[in-house]
């Protein structure tokens, strides 16, 4: 169902459904009806693990210096876009949700004016926010059909980071424990399903982990430019 037009978006558009289509495959293979479909935290790591290991295939066979600093930038300015522009719109939601509970009413104003406050937090003074901007929140489609979405893209690009260090780290012996994870769907908590790979979410160095991944990028992007 994908328009492929043979760019680079297409391809880890693809590679990011195949994720999804790997995971719910092995998962409905294994698991029953009830326990194959993964809940909101785990939706997107297959798919956001899969889209890094496309742009490892892709920077293996590409020898065009121009397109391999396109290919490394685009990866570490993706990882900032989700973990950092994602957690903007999260805390959007938290402060609309709590307008609301405040029994007051959530007009177009009141939302307006927490959107430019939250995405002020994130750019600084770097740009200036038109006054339509305003109006930004209305056109993110997660904020009506599930609530709080975009805090899982957060959450599973720093998990993904977190298991693509491992997975460089160890090679082939990862991958089979990962294949178990993806088989067991939703059977589990996301806590227990990840600590069959070694992930304990209530540990700081995971967390480290996966920003030290991140910084490995960005550094392999300035390396790649400077040359």
């Amino acid at each position: 169902m994908l328009n492929y037009t043979d760019t680079m978006n297409d391809v880890l558009t693809m590679a990011h459904e195949l994720g999804h289509g790997m995971h719910f495959q092995l998962s409905h293979d294994a698991q029953t009806p009830h326990s194959a479909h993964t809940g909101l935290a785990l939706a997107e790591v297959p798919s956001t693990f899969a889209e890094f290991v496309a742009y490892d295939h892709l920077l293996a066979h590409e020898d065009d210096a121009e397109t391999r600093r396109v290919l490394l930038a685009a990866r570490a300015e993706g990882a900032f876009a989700t973990i950092y522009r994602q957690t903007v719109l999260a805390r959007y939601e938290q402060r609309a949700y709590a307008i609301r509970a405040g029994a007051q009413a959530l007009t177009p104003e009141r939302l307006g004016a927490i959107w430019i406050e939250e995405n002020n937090h994130y750019y600084g003074d770097s740009v200036s926010l038109p006054e339509g901007y305003a109006c930004g929140w209305s056109y993110i489609p997660h904020f009506i059909s599930t609530r709080f979405y975009t805090y899982a893209y957060v959450f599973a690009k720093l998990v993904a980071l977190a298991l693509y260090a491992r997975w460089r780290a160890e090679g082939e012996a990862f991958v089979p424990g990962y294949l178990e994870f993806l088989a067991a769907g939703g059977s589990a908590s996301p806590s227990e399903l990840l600590a069959t790979l070694g992930i304990d979410l209530a540990s700081a160095e995971i967390w480290d982990s996966a920003f030290s991944e991140l910084e490995r990028m960005v550094t392999a992007a300035e390396s790649e430019v400077a040359a």
